[in-house]
């Protein structure tokens, strides 16, 4: 009997599955929802980046009535509301903490334009990426190297067009934690996380950075979520939705201790006994989220 490919793929497929699912949750603790421990206030008079990252301008129609108002972009919008809900909240929150903002994107030629409009408040550099060669995976990597680099305390790396509804909680920042944009998994069986949103301190970025990559050489990441680019990802860090950051809290869980886990902004479950939870990264899939829009 022949088999065509697609039938080795969907068989690779399900044994992928397989071995996520039941082989390494044996060796992972059982989490339903993300805790967070007691934080040491360490961060409090140092350096924080904050990196926008991804690409600018996707969909100017996804502007809501304000922004269609004041003639902003939906772009626009996103960098005003990310001033006012996370950027102020910091400096009103931490009023001693040096705060650095870098977007971290691609070619686009108002990419400036928001650079100038955040510059109004701290310093802010452009860092412009090929688009073939990026998607979010290595542009989030990109931007740990940065922080590790040029040894920042912590960072915080949000998704360049989000447009915020709700202040960021900064209760939990730490230097010994990598912070979930929240407490909720999208799914509780396979550890599956919302992406848009997080914080990773400098005591253990360096562990999380360099567990990103196999062991035997570079970091090859060209597998778009989108499924465009075809070059085989050899990134530990998306083994499943490639491509994504989806993966990370089940990724953290393998190279850290429980304790250096944590969440942002605390969200009340809607069902506790669905495995699948109704509150998305995404906010116009089922109920959303209480945080931003897009």
């Amino acid at each position: 009997m022949l088999f065509n490919k697609n039938y080795f793929s969907i068989v690779a497929h399900h044994l992928k599955n397989f071995y996520f699912e039941y082989v390494e949750m044996l060796f992972l603790p059982r989490v339903k929802e993300i805790k967070c421990y007691p934080v040491k206030q360490d961060i409090l008079n140092k350096k924080l980046l904050i990196t926008l990252r991804g690409e600018t301008f996707r969909d100017n129609n996804r502007c809501d009535l304000t922004s269609k108002c004041t003639k902003l972009s939906s772009q626009e919008y996103c960098i005003k509301k990310f001033i006012k809900h996370v950027l102020l909240v910091i400096k009103k929150t931490h009023p001693k903490l040096d705060i650095e903002v870098r977007l971290v994107t691609y070619p686009h030629p108002k990419n400036k334009l928001l650079k100038k409009i955040i510059s109004k408040y701290v310093k802010c550099k452009l860092v412009e990426l090929e688009k073939n060669k990026h998607n979010q995976v290595t542009t989030f990597l990109y931007c740990m190297r940065m922080a590790i680099q040029e040894k920042f305390a912590a960072i915080l790396i949000i998704r360049v067009d989000i447009a915020f509804i709700k202040d960021l909680s900064t209760i939990n920042f730490c230097q010994d934690k990598v912070l979930f944009q929240w407490n909720l998994l999208h799914n509780k069986k396979t550890l599956e996380v919302p992406d848009q949103i997080h914080f990773i301190g400098a005591n253990v970025i360096s562990r999380l950075y360099k567990e990103s990559f196999p062991r035997r050489g570079k970091l090859i990441v060209l597998k778009g979520d989108d499924n465009t680019l075809k070059l085989k990802s050899t990134c530990s860090l998306d083994k499943r939705w490639e491509g994504t950051l989806h993966n990370f809290l089940f990724f953290s869980l393998k190279h850290l201790k429980l304790n250096q886990i944590g969440y942002l902004n605390y969200i009340e479950d809607p069902d506790l006994k669905k495995i699948d939870c109704d509150i998305r990264g995404h906010p116009n899939s089922r109920l959303g989220n209480p945080i931003y829009t897009f």
